[in-house]
């Protein structure tokens, strides 16, 4: 054996261990929490001197409460400590909204990690980054793709871009995601950084989580990043990674991942959903989408119809089948009969 590599916040604790007891690279077992705990993060990072979001993490609601009460900020966010959670952050105005969110992803949090810790932070409005790293002793921390992502009012994602290399945010976000790494103990593997870019702050990560997630747009956006994650994430464990940083890499084509947003439950029309898979840009569907399946209404990314990831030379021509897609959800994708 001459790797470990997580493929799942949960498996990080289990990789730092199994590397350290095999004699192989890897990262400190005794630093995991850096990189598995939103409240270890957020607390590391200030240590740091790094922009992070103001947080507690605490399992007891009445603590947030009077937490968020001596805080007095316009809005929060409650979401689970442990980043292998599936269950999304909640974004609370109010005491109620907090006790109402608290509830039910505590619940989330002990079914899926086993326990029952939370964290409160100060919701930082602006654009939220995925930034994909693959780090090794040789590359250090090379950034493998920068995502822009865009939700709708009620925070359901909407879609990702994946943005050109040589811009100066993707310079910027590339060299905070560098020094917040090295203060999470990432010293091989992969990373998953979630980021918000705001006024004053600049890049700020919200949360990081150190395993190889593919993505179905991987080979899409190759020619782009300059490399697949999941495969520079195993070479950079083993030593190999040689590829040159995305800063090298000529920008060749747009990426877009688009979710489908279904505003009630419903039956997927078999004409206009051929409408909408056939556009010119679409290079692949993600998800169960077939005619006359029953949809639920969408209230988070898990439970979108599907996505469709958009491919082109040029961003006009998937903003123009974007708006199709827009559009066609509005004339009754979701108003079909039962096959």
């Amino acid at each position: 054996m001459s790797a470990v590599v997580a493929g799942s916040g949960i498996g990080v604790p289990l990789a730092d261990r199994l590397t350290q007891t095999l004699g192989l690279a890897g990262n400190d077992p005794g630093t995991s929490s850096l990189r598995t705990d939103r409240g270890a993060q957020a607390a590391a990072l200030a240590g740091a001197g790094l922009a992070a979001p103001r947080s507690l993490r605490t399992a007891s609601l009445s603590d947030a409460l009077r937490w968020a009460e001596f805080c007095c900020m316009p809005a929060y966010v409650v979401a689970a400590a442990d980043s292998s959670v599936t269950a999304p952050p909640a974004i609370c105005r109010s005491a109620t909204e907090i006790s109402s969110a608290w509830r039910w992803l505590r619940r989330a949090a002990h079914h899926h990690a086993g326990t029952p810790d939370l964290v409160i932070q100060e919701h930082l409005p602006g654009q939220q980054y995925i930034v994909h790293t693959v780090s090794g002793p040789a590359s250090q921390h090379v950034v493998t793709g920068v995502w822009a992502e865009e939700r709708t009012s009620d925070h359901v994602h909407a879609r990702s871009d994946l943005m050109t290399s040589h811009s100066l945010l993707v310079r910027s976000m590339s060299l905070y995601a560098s020094r917040a790494l090295d203060t999470l103990g990432v010293e091989i593997g992969p990373a998953r950084c979630r980021m918000v870019f705001s006024a004053g702050r600049g890049p700020t990560l919200l949360s990081a989580r150190a395993f190889a997630q593919p993505s179905s747009a991987s080979e899409l956006s190759r020619p782009n990043i300059g490399m697949d994650h999941v495969r520079a994430a195993v070479q950079a464990s083993t030593g190999g990674l040689d590829r040159p940083p995305v800063d090298d890499q000529p920008d060749s084509r747009f990426v877009s991942r688009v979710s489908l947003i279904a505003p009630h439950d419903g039956i997927l029309d078999a004409h206009l959903l051929r409408t909408v898979t056939t556009l010119p840009t679409v290079s692949r569907t993600i998800g169960p989408l077939v005619a006359g399946a029953a949809v639920r209404k969408t209230v988070d990314r898990s439970s979108s119809p599907g996505e469709l990831v958009l491919s082109a030379s040029s961003r006009h021509a998937i903003e123009e089948d974007y708006r199709v897609i827009r559009a066609v959800e509005t004339l009754g994708l979701y108003d079909g009969a039962a096959l």
